[in-house]
């Protein structure tokens, strides 16, 4: 639930709860009828005037927001780690040094899906003058994309990650980034909980239109306004 401030739990009655849910329902913010800080901040994304990036704390998850032509994604082949910039997170899945999802910036940066060599796509977040999300095996023609598995289209059997290669569904630390109804990029990292607990996050808290889930474990990292796991050494950083 959304933290809120306590004269907002014992002033509204239900009827102007009511009118709360259904200004949080139009917003897309999570509707629990009470002027918590989320929905207070939906409101403030939506009417006033933003300086991007902007990092808040929901859902005990570390959120930062940015604009679709802000975001940037560096190869460093485990040589840097976001401390060595500012508003940065790290990014999609990794192994031996090198980026093993689809990601492009400009050039094409990891060319294929996670499981592509067993045939499978992967969920895949791209623009080229707006956001979009597909299923793909190899990189679209794009500004930039970012692949991972999908959450808002969840079926991890269908992305390859399944039986032995199910280890990213389990307990632990977790990242993703995915696209708000009003068509702003949302990072998010959640710590120690199961990839249920993550989607219903993106989903039904923070209430993305698409979403996919990054390289988790101990990679997962933050230097923003909050600040996690900073000095561990990143295939590729997603600068916002």
């Amino acid at each position: 639930m959304s933290r809120y401030f306590k004269w907002n739990d014992g002033t509204l009655d239900e009827h102007s709860k009511a009118k709360v849910r259904a200004i949080q329902k139009g917003l897309g913010a999570y509707e629990d009828g009470l002027l918590g800080d989320f929905s207070l901040d939906s409101l403030y994304r939506r009417f006033a005037e933003i300086k991007y990036p902007y990092a808040e704390k929901f859902f005990d998850a570390y959120v930062v927001y940015t604009t679709p032509e802000r975001l940037h994604f560096k190869d460093v082949k485990n040589t840097k780690s976001v401390n060595n910039y500012p508003f940065s997170a790290s990014g999609t899945f990794q192994w031996a040094n090198k980026v093993t999802s689809i990601l492009v910036d400009g050039e094409v940066i990891g060319e294929t899906s996670a499981h592509a060599w067993r045939g499978f796509p992967e969920s895949v977040l791209y623009f080229d003058g707006e956001v979009k999300y597909g299923r793909y095996t190899n990189a679209p023609n794009c500004k930039w994309a970012i692949g991972g598995l999908g959450l808002t289209n969840y079926d991890p059997s269908a992305e390859g990650f399944s039986g032995k290669y199910s280890d990213v569904l389990r307990k632990t630390h977790h990242a993703g980034i995915g696209v708000t109804q009003e068509g702003q990029i949302c990072y998010f990292l959640k710590t120690n909980c199961t990839i249920a607990e993550f989607k219903k996050l993106a989903t039904e808290y923070l209430k993305l239109k698409y979403a996919i889930n990054l390289d988790g474990g101990h990679i997962p990292a933050l230097n923003a306004k909050y600040k996690f796991n900073r000095y561990q050494k990143q295939s590729n950083i997603i600068l916002f």
